[in-house]
């Protein structure tokens, strides 16, 4: 599974801060327009309205692997 960490980049205070994260849900995340610019398109439509400068967010991928257990309810 796919995760991008949406953070917004405050110039002022030097620093960064994180203000939401995403999870990639196609089914082939190689269809369509590179993953980096697709999910930053994404994050500036769901976010943008939180920070006054939208060109300032940016995003972090993080690649979870799923592991399929078998557990049994008792």
């Amino acid at each position: 599974m796919i995760i991008y960490n949406v953070h917004y980049q405050d110039y002022k205070n030097k620093s960064k801060e994180m203000i939401g994260a995403l999870t990639e849900r196609r089914k082939d995340p190689r269809r369509g327009s590179t993953l980096i610019q697709s999910a930053l398109k994404w994050a500036k439509i769901e976010f943008g309205q939180l920070v006054k400068d939208a060109n300032a967010i940016f995003i972090e991928k993080r690649v979870v692997n799923e592991s399929k257990s078998d557990s049994k309810r008792i």
